[in-house]
């Protein structure tokens, strides 16, 4: 028996330190598919500049496929993938692959330098987890990438760098976490970016850590940003272009701690940004030339109802409000609200005991701030040369303001009733 065993023990060995392969195509193999079919874990697949006419089947994890950028391309002809990919740890390099997407499933998949183009459906959809990085995907009749993770508290997915564009839609992405950055979405038929973290599915234990920074969002059809968040994943949106889409950013979300900053939302068809949350903050974003309103704070309809912080926020030239408020006990405080086509800021009936403190409200083709709700702290307030009143305290006469409001300024009371006059001269210097 021990000879065997040794002998055994020597096979192990060699298994172990054996080298990986390089398996090129078309020198090795005809095809990519004899070369996946022949390669095992560990080996790379070099792709030699060419059009591949196939739809190549991977079930080998722990390979690498690596081409040429633009010049090895292969070409689904429409009979199906040009890809299917169920294994985990595969590299894709520098491959292009035409007239048919890229579906994979598997953890911890690389694609790098890829191009993706003119897929019936969906360009590259992966289920699982990894990198996509620096790929290029266009002219799919469906959504251009799609990522869903099968684990929602990790790893982390990173989508960044990517270019998609004139799609069904931009970017679908589910369950998470994901580190979402410097991608170019434009041009899409239907949403840009989308993500969705739901309860009632697999991933309904999603921990935050979900980033959406330094996109540029441009040119979509549906709305540049779309999110509904039932879970709090996503904590940071920032310094993304939202520019020239059918809504800026739609935001719906439980996560209390959700930051929105230093965005630039520009001329986009049926407003700025809405958002559906409590407790978030929205700071130093510039919302220009939107032909609806610049945001909308909208109402949770719960017990926590608002509560968000508005800060340093621009308005400017907006179709309609500036900054539109339909919840309660928001605080707003040094935003700038100038030349919109409706109000600079207004708080609408029904949305109690906000707090406006040092905004700024001029040129406003309606009031300056108008207050329909109840409540409302309205000081340090600036006002002026709006075409309605500079402030209107009370609105329509429904709204209240509370009495601990202090020094406001405003020249133009003449819209006002008497009734809302004697209210506001409490509250000027």
């Amino acid at each position: 028996m021990k000879p065997i065993l040794l002998a055994s023990l020597a096979v192990l060995l060699a298994a172990a330190t054996a080298k990986a392969d390089t398996i090129t195509i078309p020198d090795d193999y005809p095809t990519v598919q004899a070369g996946v079919d022949a390669a095992v874990t560990g080996d790379t697949i070099i792709v030699r500049p060419g059009v591949y006419r196939e739809n190549v089947t991977v079930i080998t994890s722990g390979i690498s496929i690596l081409g040429s950028t633009n010049k090895s391309v292969i070409d689904g002809a429409y009979l199906g993938l040009s890809l299917t990919v169920t294994a985990d740890d595969v590299r894709l390099q520098g491959l292009t692959f035409n007239n048919g997407g890229v579906e994979i499933t598997g953890q911890e998949i690389e694609v790098t330098k890829c191009r993706v183009r003119a897929s019936a459906a969906t360009g590259l959809q992966l289920t699982g987890s990894g990198t996509i990085q620096t790929t290029t995907i266009s002219y799919c009749l469906g959504t251009g990438l799609v990522v869903a993770s099968g684990d929602s508290v990790g790893p982390l997915t990173k989508i960044s760098k990517n270019t998609v564009n004139h799609n069904g839609a931009g970017i679908e992405l589910s369950n998470g976490p994901f580190d979402v950055s410097r991608n170019v979405v434009a041009n899409n038929s239907g949403h840009g970016l989308s993500l969705s973290f739901l309860t009632g599915t697999a991933s309904n234990t999603v921990v935050s850590g979900t980033e959406i920074a330094r996109n540029d969002l441009l040119g979509n059809e549906g709305a540049g940003l779309l999110l509904v968040d039932d879970l709090g994943s996503v904590t940071v949106i920032e310094k993304n272009d939202v520019i020239g889409n059918g809504k800026g950013m739609d935001i719906s979300t439980s996560a209390g701690a959700l930051r929105v900053a230093q965005n630039e939302v520009d001329q986009n068809l049926a407003g700025g940004i809405f958002l559906k949350t409590a407790g978030a903050t929205l700071e130093d974003n510039k919302l220009r030339r939107n032909s609806l309103v610049g945001i909308v704070i909208l109402s949770t309809g719960g017990a926590t109802d608002g509560g968000n912080m508005l800060e340093d926020n621009m308005l400017e030239a907006n179709g309609g409000d500036g900054l539109h408020i339909e919840s309660g006990s928001n605080v707003l405080h040094h935003n700038y609200m100038k030349d919109n086509n409706g109000d600079g800021l207004q708080v609408a009936a029904g949305a109690d005991a906000n707090e406006l403190t040092a905004n700024i409200t001029r040129n406003n083709v309606h009031d300056g701030l108008d207050n329909w709700g109840t409540n409302t702290i309205i000081s340090d307030t600036k006002s002026w040369d709006n075409g309605g009143a500079d402030i209107a305290g009370i609105g329509d006469g429904t709204g209240t303001v509370d009495p601990s409001s202090v020094s406001n300024s405003a020249d133009d009371l003449t819209d006002l009733t008497s009734q809302q006059e004697l209210e506001l001269v409490t509250l000027l210097p």
